[in-house]
């Protein structure tokens, strides 16, 4: 009975351990695809790339998780010297095209881990190696197509 008395909880911890793990592996995969979404639609041509409403919705569509708040941020940029209403591309990003245009979108999201809402206290949870919460972020870039 003592043993078992012991051995409970310490799995039962264990047990939210591994899930919070696999949960906050899976939130990541998910914001990095949300962006990628986002980027994807962006990339179609030079309108889709200035419709940042389009390119929003596209990676709230892929994100598809009601019960966490998906941040996105798209932007263009362009490698032509000569364009006013467009930002200028960082010059890594024309190496191969002085013509090109991109878009970027960036995503994050606050995600809570499920055993701080069993009333653990933060200490003994960082005391165990154990993350309470986590930001994720994720960036798409991608070249738009001409």
């Amino acid at each position: 009975m003592v043993e078992l008395a012991v051995a409970v909880p310490t799995i039962a911890l264990l047990l939210m351990a591994v899930v919070d793990f696999g949960r906050f592996f899976y939130m990541g995969i998910a914001v990095h695809s949300a962006a990628r979404a986002g980027a994807q639609y962006g990339s179609q041509t030079l309108a889709t790339a200035a419709d940042t409403t389009g390119m929003t919705n596209a990676a709230t569509t892929d994100w598809n998780n009601s019960s966490l708040s998906l941040t996105v941020t798209p932007s263009q940029c362009t490698c032509v010297s000569s364009s006013s209403s467009v930002a200028a591309c960082a010059s890594n990003y024309c190496g191969d095209d002085a013509q090109a245009t991109f878009v970027e979108v960036n995503t994050q999201v606050a995600v809570s881990s499920v055993i701080a809402y069993l009333g653990i206290p933060s200490s003994v949870m960082s005391f165990l190696g154990l993350p309470t919460s986590g930001n994720f972020t994720s960036q798409a870039i991608m070249q738009v197509q001409q």
